[in-house]
């Protein structure tokens, strides 16, 4: 991403949002009987729609796991949604990410994760982390 900012940026910022969804799942309760792939779910039933799951679904994405710079139609996931229920901040979180990480490309010369200091772990329900210790160098 360093080496053209303005080639990679984009297609990092949709990759990650695809990866590591802010959200990750939506809950619905079934209002009627519902027939899905054969499965009959009865009316009352409590769902778990995984956005997670369809932003790494291998027909839809080419080699699902990877972060990959070079994706076509890198922002056709699942991050905010979609459709009615599409979030409407997702606009701001984007320009955010965009201009926080312009940033810091502009500023840093390499970063890397603080040794021994990280966990890795999330907080309940979100997909976002307790705590994350970096160290860099600087321009």
């Amino acid at each position: 991403m360093k080496s053209d900012p303005d080639r990679y940026l984009k297609v990092f910022i949709e990759e990650v949002l695809r990866l590591e969804s802010p959200v990750q799942s939506l809950m619905r309760a079934t209002a009627k009987d519902v027939e899905l792939s054969g499965v009959t779910i009865p009316a009352g039933s409590l769902i778990n729609i995984r956005f997670a799951a369809a932003n790494r679904d291998e027909r839809r994405f080419d080699n699902p796991d990877a972060l990959d710079l070079d994706r076509p139609r890198a922002g056709g996931h699942m991050a905010f949604c979609s459709g009615k229920h599409h979030c409407l901040g997702a606009p701001l979180a984007g320009r955010e990410l965009h201009w926080s990480l312009n940033a810091l490309v502009d500023r840093i010369d390499s970063m890397w994760f603080a040794e021994g200091k990280n966990g890795f772990s999330y907080q309940y329900m979100l997909r976002a982390m307790k705590s994350l210790h970096i160290q860099f160098k600087a321009k």
